[in-house]
């Protein structure tokens, strides 16, 4: 059976104590910077990744249910809310889900409470090819 991003498809076994892992990682990204949202959906495909991309918080609410392995979600945002204010309503609902979250501010973008998930990282903006790669595997393999 096949996970389409946004979409949860229920997984039959009849084994206990299996975990299955997905082949395909999903990845929501919030980004509402054309630029920088094309070049992480790049990052995150060149990754293997499956992305879905929202620019503002409608669109993030409109998604059916929030089946992805990790979200990597600008922390300012022109649409009102916050990056870490979305991120904690999807994590209310599935709090395994593994965050990075992005800025151009290095110093005050993020509250200690929003760091405090064991699965959250943050990354400064402008940033590398390589060191988001680093950051996103990590995330992925807590």
């Amino acid at each position: 059976m096949i996970s389409l991003p946004g979409e949860m498809q229920p997984i039959h076994t009849h084994a206990t104590d299996v975990v299955i892992e997905r082949a395909i990682k999903q990845a929501l990204l919030i980004e509402d910077d054309p630029g920088v949202r094309d070049l992480v959906e790049l990052f995150l495909g060149s990754l293997g990744m499956d992305v879905t991309s929202c620019s503002a918080e409608q669109e993030v609410l409109k998604l059916p249910n929030y089946d992805f392995d990790i979200i990597v979600s600008d922390v300012m945002l022109a649409s009102g809310k916050t990056g870490p204010d979305l991120v904690r309503g999807i994590r209310s609902k599935r709090p395994e889900i593994a965050c990075l979250f992005i800025s151009g501010y290095k110093h005050g973008a993020l509250s200690n409470e929003d760091l405090t998930h064991p699965k959250t990282d943050f990354l400064a903006k402008p940033f590398s090819k390589s060191e988001f790669g680093k950051r996103v595997q990590t995330l992925l393999n807590l």
